[in-house]
């Protein structure tokens, strides 16, 4: 250190280390001449410092003399520190003047220092930022943002009107201070804010963050506040300026998803069936299965991926027809089918879709396998049933009326010339045992399909058409292949009691003048449809199913087909029923 006036010995570290110049002033009468001064001032760009050792106070700071013998004055007088901000031109600056703060620090009774900080660079960052901020004001003041900037300089806090009205003060009511802001921000979220600023002005990463304040009212509002700092030349922080927005309402509503969703997840724990999620493209997007659900699939092999990459191409173009009847016509889809559980065994699932937003439906598969196998066994216990009625209508009742016809033709030959009188009572009676020989065949017929057991399902298609033509004015057209269906008995059994059930439907309710019978099998698949010109099945009733319905359905399950019942377009009603052909039918 240069200096005319020693300084205590505890002073002239600091006064050496001082990062800024610091220039030693000794009284002198009514004025002050420079009696030293630190290293930093001989940085200085084009400083004289060395030639104004021992000269006035004017000599030395020139037209800023009076403001820096004011505050050495103030400074000496008061005993205690004076800051002081100025413009002052530096010799170096070819007459730009730089904005300085100057601090003045007693020593002794006629003696100070004065350290100078350039704040010329400080001062142009707030005046761009608040420009910025007066800009953002203006862009934002049909928005919901309110403002804030912190000086960390001066500690000085600015609230906008908006800022504080968002919290329910009136622009007057409210003060902008450190410990205000303090006391509003919720216990809970003052050290995370604290940690989020820090982090800001050291690693300088973005203020982003959702906090709590209280309300005039007394309640606490969510805010979203953002934030950006400004540092000086030596990296230093001095500024920070950013907008409040009330978040509440969306909090709230991110809650309430949060509450649902955990209800959804305790509601579909608590339901014995498993529960997908799917989007509009096939994405499994969550699974639950409950602990007690025979589900040989877990939430790692579905949620992710599509139907096609976990079942394969089939069954995920058979799963995202029903994906897109959900979301089309926002009505539940039922999709019964089956999947292999392992080698030999399937399981039985009757797939449940619903829309439940735009793009994603909610599926409930439960397990019907026992169902299908109760099913299987009252069918086949009514196939026995009527197998033996059959036999007993054909066997007994039959032979009855075949014997009785026989009869009455032996007492016709045995009458000969002397029943003349009596012919035509005997031709009726011959000719009503003859209708009810007739009808006891038929009913026999219909309730065995001998033919569909014997012969296969396209003898058996032919008789119900042959029945239908010869028995009501409705004109029944059959379209088969002229071999024979690639299918084994019970796959034609069934799908010859779902075509004649079709067919009796048509004809009791439909009011149809023309039903057609088409069969298509490609070796791979087989196609029953039924489709009559009548007065059409309304969707409603199609939902709410009769037992005939039911029991179309139930045979359909049995040989792992699907069964769709709608109306067509140009009137009447459609049925179609499709089903893989049996393995050893294929090979």
């Amino acid at each position: 250190m240069a200096a005319a006036t020693p300084v205590a010995d505890p002073l002239r570290t600091h006064f050496e280390n001082l990062p800024g110049p610091a220039y030693l002033w000794q009284k002198s009468g009514d004025n002050y001449v420079l009696a030293g001064y630190n290293e930093a001032a001989t940085k200085v760009p084009e400083n004289r410092i060395a030639t104004l050792l021992g000269r006035r106070i004017e000599q030395v700071t020139g037209d800023v003399a009076s403001e820096a013998r004011a505050a050495l004055d103030r400074c000496l007088a008061e005993e205690r520190v004076v800051r002081v901000e100025t413009a002052f031109e530096f010799p170096s600056t070819g007459g730009v003047r730089r904005e300085v703060v100057v601090t003045v620090i007693p020593v002794s009774k006629d003696t100070a220092i004065a350290h100078i900080d350039d704040v010329t660079e400080r001062r142009r960052t707030e005046a761009r930022l608040r420009d910025s901020l007066q800009r953002y004001e203006l862009a934002v003041r049909g928005t919901d943002d309110g403002l804030w900037d912190w000086n960390f300089v001066t500690d000085e806090l600015y609230w906008s009107p908006r800022w504080k009205s968002t919290l329910g003060y009136a622009e007057a009511e409210l003060t902008a201070q450190i410990e205000t802001y303090r006391e509003m921000l919720h216990p809970d979220d003052r050290d995370r804010l604290r940690q989020h600023i820090d982090s800001h002005l050291k690693h300088r990463t973005p203020v982003d963050i959702d906090v709590r304040l209280r309300h005039k009212d007394g309640h606490y509002i969510w805010v979203n506040s953002r934030g950006q700092a400004a540092w000086n030349e030596r990296g230093e922080p001095v500024f920070m300026a950013g907008s409040i927005r009330d978040i509440t309402a969306r909090r709230d509503a991110e809650q309430r998803l949060i509450d649902s969703e955990a209800r959804y997840r305790a509601l579909a724990v608590a339901n014995p069936d498993v529960v997908f999620r799917i989007d509009r493209r096939g994405v499994f997007l969550d699974l639950v299965v409950s602990d007690g659900a025979d589900f040989p699939f877990t939430y790692e092999q579905f949620v992710g991926k599509t139907a096609a990459e976990v079942m394969g191409p089939e069954f995920a173009a058979a799963q995202q027809h029903y994906v897109d009847e959900a979301l089309a016509k926002g009505q539940l889809q039922i999709w019964e089918h089956q999947i292999e559980k392992g080698p030999g065994c399937m399981l039985h699932l009757e797939s449940r879709f619903v829309r439940s937003t735009d793009d994603e439906v909610m599926v409930i598969v439960r397990d019907v396998t026992e169902r299908i196998e109760l099913q299987r066994e009252v069918i086949d216990i009514e196939a026995r049933e009527r197998s033996r009625i059959g036999h007993e209508i054909h066997d007994g009742l039959g032979q009855s009326l075949t014997a009785i016809s026989l009869a009455l033709k032996q007492l016709e030959q045995q009458l000969g010339t002397d029943g003349l009188r009596h012919r035509a009572a005997l031709d009726r009676i011959s000719e009503s045992v003859s209708a009810c020989i007739g009808d006891a065949s038929r009913i026999a017929h219909a309730l065995t399909p001998v033919i569909a057991e014997n012969y296969g399902l396209r003898e058996a298609l032919g008789r119900l058409a042959q029945q239908v033509n010869e028995t009501t004015p409705v004109r029944c057209v059959l379209n088969v292949p002229a071999e024979r269906c690639a299918g084994g008995r019970e796959l034609e059994i069934q799908l010859y009691r779902i075509a004649q059930e079709s067919v009796n439907n048509a004809l009791r309710h439909a009011d149809a003048s023309e039903v057609r019978i088409d069969y298509i099998c490609d070796g791979t698949h087989s196609t029953l449809e039924v489709l009559d010109d009548g007065q059409g099945i309304p969707a409603l009733e199609a939902r709410r199913e009769g037992l005939g319905l039911r029991g179309m359905r139930y045979r359909a399950a049995l040989i792992g087909a699907t069964l769709e019942v709608e109306p067509r377009l140009e009137g009447g009603t459609r049925v179609t029923c499709v089903c893989a052909c049996p393995a050893e039918q294929v090979s």
